[in-house]
C-alpha cells in the first residue's frame, strides 16, 4: 500500500476480487500517481518547515513512482 490509500493489485480475477472485497475504487495509473505525488509534495512542504534539528532526525520525503 501507498499513501492516499493507494494499492497496486494485479489486473486479473484475484485483483478484482481483492478490490471488490474492500469496496475499492479502480483508478488509472495516472490518477493514482497524482494522488501519491500530492501526498509527497505535502510531506516535503511539512519537512521544509521543520527546524534544522528536526530535519536532521529524518530524511526529506522523496518521490514515489508506482510500478
Amino acid at each position: 500500500g501507498y499513501s492516499s490509500d493507494v494499492w497496486v493489485v494485479g489486473n486479473n480475477e484475484k485483483g478484482a476480487l481483492w478490490v471488490a472485497d474492500r469496496n475499492g475504487v479502480t483508478k488509472t495509473k495516472a490518477e493514482a500517481q497524482s494522488l501519491i505525488d500530492a501526498d509527497v509534495a505535502a510531506a516535503q512542504a511539512e519537512w521544509d518547515g521543520l527546524s534544522e534539528v528536526e530535519q536532521g532526525k529524518r530524511g526529506r520525503p522523496g518521490p514515489i513512482t508506482l510500478p
